[in-house]
């Protein structure tokens, strides 16, 4: 990735609208660091974010673009996804450069620049006045009772809407339904890991193996299924025995109720849904015995 970061370098000094470049990401973390596969992340503030920037026209300047994508950040700041030859794929966001100076004024990194930044390009000597580069974790608060009854609420929700399509035997839909339940699975995770065990857990499930204990890893593997309506059923069992698991311990350890009733509800309900459940014959048909506490 060197070729791009120099390529950078040269297209950002010559150009006014450009006052600071940092690396982020895998590119510049000591923990983890970059491998064969890793993007590239650029982080752009710009005292104006132009028809040039808008257009992706400047992605070309680096090399032969296979494809490029301009997407959003979570707080509205246009992020591109350049896929160059050969399978380089560098992510380029852009940022006002104000919000440079209020993260200096906060002493603030984001969330992709905790684990480590390195600076390209720094005009206005702003950059050198950001927090130093300690290559730390990204700091994580608890989560509110209201944010976790949320997750608890949409797990269920999700896990009705599974076993109902699998009824259906409406399958694609199964399968984006179940993608959506085992994000909120996932989020439940990724809380047991942090407050728990203190784990330093990585964005989107990243080294998921190295930070979650043996039991939910092994447990993990029986959660997803082929597009096959009977492993499909084991596939959201599996799934709702292990965030009971996993959401009960994490809220007796945050002072939280777990709603034993709504789970036991809801499991009722969908336990009754799978013993209707006619698929050619018993042979068929997976087995479960329900967990319900």
């Amino acid at each position: 990735m060197k070729q791009y970061e120099d390529k950078v370098t040269a297209w950002g000094i010559v150009r006014p609208k450009i006052r600071t470049i940092l690396v982020t990401g895998s590119q510049a973390r000591q923990d983890r660091p970059a491998d064969q596969w890793s993007d590239l992340d650029i982080d752009i503030y710009v005292t104006e974010f132009d028809d040039y920037f808008a257009s992706g026209t400047f992605a070309d300047e680096f090399g032969t673009v296979w494809l490029k994508q301009l997407h959003q950040t979570n707080d509205g700041d246009p992020l591109f996804w350049v896929l160059y030859e050969g399978g380089a794929k560098v992510d380029f966001t852009f940022f006002p450069l104000d919000f440079l100076r209020e993260q200096v004024e906060k002493q603030a990194l984001m969330e992709s620049q905790q684990r480590g930044y390195r600076v390209l390009i720094d005009k206005d000597n702003l950059a050198k006045f950001l927090p130093p580069q300690i290559f730390s974790k990204p700091t994580f608060e608890k989560p509110s009772a209201e944010e976790f009854m949320s997750t608890v609420n949409y797990f269920w929700h999700n896990a009705v809407a599974v076993a109902k399509q699998i009824r259906r035997r409406n399958m694609w839909v199964v399968k984006t339904t179940n993608w959506q339940l085992t994000g909120h699975l996932f989020q439940m995770i990724e809380w047991q890991s942090q407050v728990i065990s203190r784990k330093d857990t990585w964005y989107g499930g990243n080294f998921l193996r190295e930070w979650t204990d043996d039991e939910t890893w092994r447990a993990l593997h029986k959660v997803f299924a082929h597009f096959d309506p009977v492993e499909s059923w084991q596939s959201l069992f599996g799934a709702m025995i292990l965030f009971r698991r996993i959401a009960s311990e994490t809220a007796k350890y945050l002072g939280f109720e777990y709603p034993t009733t709504l789970d036991g509800t809801i499991t009722t309900y969908i336990q009754k849904l799978f013993d209707d459940e006619k698929t050619g014959g018993e042979k068929d048909r997976p087995e479960f015995k329900s967990q319900r506490r």
